[in-house]
């Protein structure tokens, strides 16, 4: 992976928080800095990360967490301008419970929930919406599928793709890993597979992209297909990507 200037980014009451930028497209161009970051659990999020905020000209948060994972966590204060937009991705149509392998999960996310899926990008797409930050709870599954469509629609090689999506790995050892583990088991994965579920094998990234080919032909004709307007794919290419 191209890395002109530090992936992960430090803020309190963030994980998993980096950027999209610097990853080098087929045609030679570059996704810009500081446009789109990427996170995991916002843990209360107070008054002393604002300036930070406000330097890295964060405009939008979208949150792709469901209502119980909002429920159980700290509220976050944000600054006055900040727009926080609600797409939880499961809802109701994803049972945890009865999924034990990542390709089945994220196959049935892009199957039945294309409509929010697109419905973010159209959001990141709006005037004024960037920059902005994509999370959910650990910013790998649900982050990390739109992240990975968002990246492939722009250009960027699935291997590439794949290597950002891998980046959760680093992001969770320790007490966090422990976290995570307790977070998928609330949201009811099972128990004997959460090892299994809470892994971000680079394979996987790229399996679910040729799956998703092989059933829609392209990622832009599936984001298409899911209510992606051409004017706001074409605004999203124009927004995020450095020419050659």
């Amino acid at each position: 992976m191209t890395v002109d200037a530090p992936r992960f980014l430090d803020m309190a009451g963030l994980h998993n928080f980096r950027d999209i930028g610097g990853y080098p497209t087929a045609d030679g161009a570059t996704t810009r800095w500081g446009r789109v970051l990427r996170a995991g659990q916002l843990n209360e999020i107070g008054e002393a990360a604002h300036p930070q905020i406000d330097e890295l000209g964060l405009r939008t948060i979208i949150d792709l967490r469901e209502d119980v994972e909002r429920a159980k966590s700290p509220a976050s204060v944000y600054p006055a301008g900040l727009t926080v937009l609600r797409h939880p991705l499961y809802h109701d149509r994803i049972v945890l419970g009865d999924i034990d392998d990542l390709g089945v999960l994220y196959t049935q996310i892009l199957d039945r929930c294309a409509d929010t899926v697109t419905a973010a990008l159209e959001h990141l797409a709006a005037p004024g919406a960037l920059p902005a930050l994509v999370h959910c709870s650990a910013g790998k599954d649900r982050t990390g599928l739109i992240i990975g469509l968002l990246l492939s629609a722009l250009g960027v090689p699935d291997e590439i793709v794949a290597e950002d999506y891998a980046v959760t790995e680093r992001a969770y050892t320790g007490e966090d890993r422990e976290r995570m583990i307790r977070k998928g088991l609330a949201l009811g994965a099972k128990a004997t597979r959460i090892e299994h579920l809470i892994g971000s094998p680079p394979e996987t990234m790229r399996a679910a992209l040729a799956g998703l080919r092989a059933r829609h032909g392209s990622v832009e004709t599936y984001l298409l297909e899911g209510g992606l307007r051409p004017d706001s794919l074409a605004a999203l290419r124009t927004a995020l990507v450095e020419p050659a």
